[in-house]
């Protein structure tokens, strides 16, 4: 539907501001319900493993599988896209003023004063975006939460209770969430309609979404059946996750479908509520494999349109792994973590493009939804091998799916 009010009303001035203002008031609405999840949720959550003696179990699976995962999928999407030849194309921003250079001290500059801020209610109130403030603070309320003695048990108690709450209103959001998914997405493909870059490039585009499903058909679930031991069918998995797959693809933005994440980690793939409310927030911030994939093919694209030349696959391999070490800091340029990255990889590896960069800024919608969808395929499967880890997980039947 999202595409089809694209083919009529692309050439809309009216439509696109009004598809503008509905897919910000979307994103809005995703954050105003995830922020309360991770504050409540995931302490409870946090509590209730510890009170099982489970939580380092959970932890250490879920900071493995990002590693494995930052790791492998930028390498093996750099070579894909190496082995095809494909050059960045000249979008509508190319020659544009301005670089990359300046968005990582200022991003950096950012999170850290909302980090460091030293009053935890002006960091909940700023922290719209760069959740990591708030997700620690919420750690170690839910440590401290543990039910272990008689005066702590009521607090316990409530906690988990406005916890169900929560993911109850989390259910409701997933369910008729495709309301707000085909503004978002009606959005989505009136910016490329309007970019018209990809119909300039169809190879380019076409590239970009093999690797994608190479991604997402064949390694992510090898690495799946790898961590749970040949025990769970991952493209049951990557199926029942579609919802929030969807949502991150049209909007690029992982906090409007997290709280989709949670309750579909649940209801779909049958993970413990402790579990997935831990595992998400958590993933918000270290499993970044998808994007650092998408940044990693980018760079080298872009490299390859500047130079004339694809780099070497040593140092197209070099600079996928500098973009796998910048995507766990990438949660703090919540939205452009794909252009944090670039900027981060440039840096460590020394690259200036001389501005030359900033023809991605008009293909911005598609790589940003490209690489938060991976990162959402990443936290749904971390999510169930966390779950798994704590031998908890159950398979619900299909009918109870959302």
């Amino acid at each position: 539907m999202g595409f089809a009010t694209t083919l009529l009303f692309a050439d809309s001035t009216l439509v696109y501001s009004v598809l503008f203002s509905l897919t910000g008031i979307s994103l809005k609405i995703g954050t105003l319900l995830f922020l309360p999840m991770v504050l409540v949720s995931l302490a409870s959550g946090v509590a209730s493993l510890r009170k099982d003696r489970l939580g380092g179990k959970l932890l250490v699976s879920g900071i493995v599988w990002s590693i494995v995962t930052a790791v492998i999928l930028p390498v093996v999407a750099v070579l894909l896209i190496r082995a095809a030849g494909i050059a960045f194309p000249v979008s509508s921003t190319a020659g544009s003023d301005g670089s990359f250079a300046g968005l990582l001290p200022t991003a950096l500059s950012e999170a850290a004063s909302e980090l460091l801020s030293g009053n935890i209610f002006y960091t909940i109130v700023r922290s719209t975006e760069f959740l990591l403030p708030v997700i620690l603070f919420s750690w170690i309320l839910g440590f401290a939460l543990k039910p272990s003695a008689d005066v702590i048990k009521p607090a316990y108690i409530t906690m988990n209770s406005f916890s169900e709450v929560l993911f109850r209103i989390a259910r409701t959001y997933t369910v008729f969430g495709y309301i707000l998914v085909y503004c978002s997405s009606a959005f989505f493909f009136t910016q490329l309609y309007q970019e018209k870059t990809i119909f300039a490039a169809p190879r380019f585009l076409i590239s970009y979404v093999a690797v994608c499903l190479v991604l997402t058909i064949v390694v992510l679930p090898l690495l799946f059946l790898v961590f749970t031991k040949f025990k769970r069918n991952p493209w049951q998995v990557l199926f029942r996750s579609i919802t929030p797959s969807i949502a991150a693809l049209t909007t690029g933005s992982y906090i409007f479908a997290a709280p989709m994440m949670e309750a579909s980690a649940r209801h779909s793939l049958g993970v413990q509520k402790r579990a997935a409310a831990t595992a998400v927030p958590l993933f918000n911030v270290i499993a970044r494999a998808g994007s650092a994939a998408i940044a990693a093919m980018s760079a080298i694209c872009l490299t390859a349109a500047v130079t004339g030349s694809m780099p070497g696959a040593k140092e197209a391999v070099i600079l996928a792994l500098c973009c796998s070490l910048a995507s766990f800091a990438s949660s703090a340029a919540a939205g452009i973590e794909v252009v944090f990255i670039i900027a981060a990889a440039f840096s460590l590896t020394n690259i200036n493009l001389y501005g030359a960069e900033m023809t991605l800024v008009g293909l911005l919608p598609l790589v940003t939804g490209l690489g938060c969808m991976l990162d959402i395929q990443v936290g749904m499967l971390g999510s169930l091998i966390c779950g798994r880890s704590i031998e908890t997980d159950i398979v619900p039947p299909y009918k109870d799916t959302l």
